[in-house]
């Protein structure tokens, strides 16, 4: 007996590979986020080195000039900081965006599966209809022998 083949396999591997693109997608969305944070953070300590040295500088001899270019570095730094931040909204709503994708990807990919196991029991059933068949023709050959002795 031989078995007959899940005619939907292509389909299953199109929607594995496509459940496994998103899942990459979704985890390069996840690495930029990632060097985003650290960026922020790093123009965040940055910021608050600069007003430190300034207020430092402060106590001794005042420099206007130096305060001046101080403060115009650090609300650079902060226009920065916001743009990143602006950036990492955007991000954010683009990560949700490729987790749903990934969510539908998934429960497509789970539906295929769901009809391949079906066909599986079904064909696991069939063949042992098969089989039962094999043994009652058997059994009918051997029943008008087993009368005559």
């Amino acid at each position: 007996m031989t078995r007959r083949p899940f005619r939907l396999a292509t389909l299953k591997r199109l929607r594995e590979a496509e459940r496994d693109r998103r899942r990459s997608d979704l985890a390069d969305a996840l690495a930029a986020e990632q060097l985003l944070c650290e960026k922020i953070d790093r123009l965040s300590h940055e910021a608050s080195a600069w007003q430190r040295q300034v207020r430092h500088a402060g106590s001794g001899r005042l420099d206007v000039d130096q305060l001046a270019q101080a403060n115009r570095y650090r609300w650079l730094m902060t226009a920065q900081r916001q743009q990143l931040l602006s950036q990492r909204e955007r991000l954010q709503a683009e990560i949700e965006r490729r987790r749903a994708a990934l969510v539908e990807a998934d429960r497509e990919l789970k539906a295929v599966e769901k009809l391949e196991q079906r066909h599986q029991h079904a064909e696991q059933a069939w063949l042992l209809r098969q089989e039962q068949k094999r043994l009652d023709e058997i059994g009918n050959r051997l029943s008008p022998l087993e009368e005559a002795e």
